[in-house]
């Protein structure tokens, strides 16, 4: 009889053993999901998050320029006016450090410093007027306007 009894105390050991095993790896299969689980969820709130990376590209404009603004290949676009208020001090200030090629626009009274396709660079384009000293710069309404190709000559000389 002892023999049985310890068979079958044997028997209920490797049994006891090959459960653990099982369940060692029931846990790891469940830690395995659970961190990618956890991992897919916080990437997507990362994604929705007010706090991610911006991705705004940003310009780089070195002034004086002879040209202000982008250059037209021709066609119909939408262009961003760049304006500051009309003063003769503006006109001298704008035209002599920053775009040489700023003219008085009569239809709002004002300077158009520049014009841009890319509504982006136009809004970069107003922050760095109010940073030196053009409080009044701001982006006009978008227009839709046909242009013919923008001549590459200087309009400085």
């Amino acid at each position: 009889m002892s023999d049985n009894s310890n068979l079958e105390q044997q028997i209920l050991k490797a049994l006891q053993k090959h459960q653990a095993a099982k369940l060692h790896k029931a846990r790891l299969i469940f830690s395995i999901i659970a961190g990618l689980f956890v991992t897919i969820i916080l990437s997507k709130c990362q994604l929705f998050s007010p706090f991610r990376q911006n991705t705004k590209q940003y310009y780089t404009f070195k002034t004086p320029m002879s040209f202000c603004g982008d250059k037209s290949a021709g066609g119909t676009g939408t262009w961003y006016p760049v304006y500051v208020d009309d003063s003769a001090d503006n006109l001298i200030q704008i035209r002599k450090f920053y775009c040489c090629d700023a003219a008085y626009e009569r239809s709002v009274n004002k300077i158009l410093v520049a014009s841009f396709y890319n509504r982006s660079k136009a809004e970069q384009f107003v922050a760095i007027l109010k940073n030196k000293n053009f409080p009044s710069a701001y982006l006009g309404s978008g227009r839709r306007i046909t242009t013919s190709p923008t001549s590459s000559q200087d309009n400085c000389l």
